[in-house]
This record gives structure tokens, sequence and C-alpha cells, in this order.
């Protein structure tokens, strides 16, 4: 799947992908870094005597000398929550700078691969194109568009929250190095659990889709062509009843593709609060392990953004895996489809054409050589 994504999307767009990337890294950075401040502002507020314990306490206090501001408990707190409101805001403003190059690059892609494959079915044998229908064609040129752009957006959120998860482990390890492990391997157990399955079901369920939404364009195609004989002949119950029917036979699937994607975001949102207690419990009972109320405080708004970036990964995935198939078609259309053979000499408007001869002219039907 994902050699599909790269030959027909990151490969072309490398460039812009890079900086897209690289403005990922930056927006997960400032986001673990402003998360990181609540440990040197909640520490001066409770216990003021062990703020010097903690490095970014001493950090904030340098830089609260450097500007002039009086070291005491209060300007910590009050160059804390400066730097805290610095950092969410060049936050916003490199996701807003973010969305704007996805969307940019999703727009530049979906006209292109738009334009490609309208031109890939004029080039195609005509045999092909009769196979494959006009509402086939229809559908496909409208949906593998629509799932190439989609795809964009979902692997942006899926590097987005790798990098997040990253950045939130190195965080995690620097308050308390038992708190990975501790996060992680029920994560992993889980993932490993539901991800799997989920995955294959999705994408299952996106072969499906896409096999009723062209049964549905061909058919539409089909009453709008012989319109005239519909009316004619008073079969408009009948044109109805094939739509209807043809939606019934949808509903199920759409509302399975629809549900699939929200089941691992409420199993982890539990393991998210399971987790807490736990943290908290800890705190109270092992004091030995060095995890300051602070610190606690920074963990557990870590994990309220920790647990749904975990579960944006299965979400992509799940994502990726249902538009396979328009991606697939995409592939196929623009790689694999018979194409005519295209020679001979272009004349030109100017040029007059005397006579036309014929030599050694042959003819047969593709499907029918002999």
């Amino acid at each position: 799947m994902f050699d599909l994504y790269f030959r027909l999307v990151v490969r072309p767009y490398w460039s812009r992908i890079l900086i897209i990337a690289a403005s990922i890294f930056l927006a997960s950075s400032l986001d673990i870094l402003s998360i990181g401040m609540i440990v040197p502002v909640v520490g001066v507020l409770i216990a003021p005597e062990q703020n010097s314990s903690v490095f970014i306490s001493d950090l904030v206090q340098n830089y609260a000398f450097i500007v002039g501001i009086d070291t005491n408990e209060y300007a910590v707190v009050f160059v804390g929550l400066l730097v805290l409101v610095v950092l969410v805001t060049l936050k916003n403003v490199v996701l807003l700078f973010q969305n704007l190059l996805v969307f940019r690059l999703a727009t530049k892609v979906e006209m292109a691969f738009s334009i490609r494959m309208l031109d890939s079915y004029m080039r195609a044998r005509y045999d092909e194109i009769t196979r494959r229908g006009r509402g086939v064609i229809l559908e496909d040129r409208t949906r593998a568009a629509e799932g190439i752009i989609g795809s964009i957006s979902v692997v942006a959120n899926l590097l987005n929250s790798v990098v997040m998860i990253l950045m939130s482990t190195a965080l995690l390890f620097f308050m308390a190095w038992w708190s990975v492990p501790a996060v992680a391997i029920p994560m992993v157990l889980v993932y490993l659990y539901i991800g799997p399955s989920l995955q294959r079901r999705s994408r299952e369920i996106g072969i499906d889709l896409h096999d009723l939404r062209q049964r549905f364009s061909t058919a539409t195609v089909d009453f709008l062509e012989g319109i005239r004989v519909i009316k004619t002949s008073a079969r408009e119950t009948m044109a109805s009843a094939r739509i209807e029917a043809l939606f019934k036979e949808h509903f199920p699937i759409f509302v399975a593709s629809r549900f699939i994607p929200l089941i691992p975001s409420s199993i982890f949102e539990t393991m998210g609060a399971v987790l807490v207690a736990l943290f908290v419990v800890i705190i109270v009972t092992r004091p030995h392990l060095g995890l300051s109320f602070p610190e606690l405080a920074a963990m557990v708004v870590l994990m309220r953004r920790l647990l749904p970036t975990v579960s944006g990964i299965n979400h992509s995935l799940i994502q990726l895996n249902s538009r396979a198939r328009m991606v697939e078609v995409a592939d196929e259309t623009l790689n694999k489809m018979p194409l005519e053979e295209v020679g001979g000499i272009k004349l030109s408007s100017t040029q007059s054409i005397i006579s036309i001869e014929l030599e050694k002219v042959t003819f047969s039907y593709e499907s029918r050589k002999e």
C-alpha cells in the first residue's frame, strides 16, 4: 500500500513533503515544550523551596535574570506563563502554515490526477473503454482523485502523530523513565490486538464501497441516457426501485465505514484514564520513585494529548486501508491500462491533401483476433 502512495504522491512532490515534515516536527516540538513548561510553573506555585531541583525552573530563572526581572517565585511564574503563551502561539502559527501546505499540495495533486486520468481514458483502447462502461469510468475518475487527496491529509496526520509520540516519549523519559514502559507496553498490546483486524476489515469495506458506487454510477448514467425510453414505457418506478435497492445494500457497509475508525479512540481514551489513575496511585504510594506533583500535572496533560495521538495513528491507518482501492484504481488507470498505438505524421492546417492511399491494411477485433 505504502509503495503506491510513494510512487503516486511522495516521489513527484518530495520537496513539498519535506517542508511539510519539517513543519510537523517544529509544531510537535513547540507543543511538547509548552507542556513541559507546566512543571516549573506548577512547581513554583506548590513548593517554591523545591523549585531549584528542576532544571527547567533554573532555565526560567536565568532568563528572568537576563531580562531584569526579580527571580522570586512570582516572577518565575510570570515568565513561565509568558513563555507558555509564546510557545502555544508559535505552535498554532506553524500548524496553520502546515495545513496551508497540505491543502495546496492536495489541491494541486487533485487537479493533476483529474487531468491525467481523463487523458489516460482518452488514449485507452476502445475495447477497454467499452468493457468498463461510462458509469464506471466516471466513478473511478472522481473517486481516484478524491482518494489521493484524502490520503495526503491522512499521511500528514499520520506523520504528525508519529513525531508527536516520539517527542512525548522523550518528555516522559525525562520526567520519569519508568513511565515510558508503563505507557508503551499497554498501547502496543492493544494495537497488536485490534489494529491489524480493524485495518483488514476497513480495506474490505473500502473495496465493497467502491464496487457499490461503481454500480450506482452505472445505473445513474444508464437511466439518464435512456430517460426517453423510461418515460415512454412508464418505467420510472422500476428505475427508482433499482436505485433504492442499491442504497439499501450500501447502507450497512457505509455505517460500518464510519463506525470502525471510532473504535480505537474509545479504547485508548479508556486506557488513558486508567494510566492517569495508576500514576496518581504511584505518586502517593511510591514517593521514592521521584515523581513530583508538578511532573504529575504535566504528565496528565501529556497523556491527554498522547492517547488521542496514538489513537490517531490507528485511525489514519484505517483510513489509508479504506482508500487503498481508490489509489489502486488510479495506479491501474495511469500505469497499467492498455493504450492505443499512436503514430504517423500530423498535418498542419495549411497543408492540403492531394490523395490518400491505403496499403496492407488489416482489421480485427482485439478480443477476437481470429
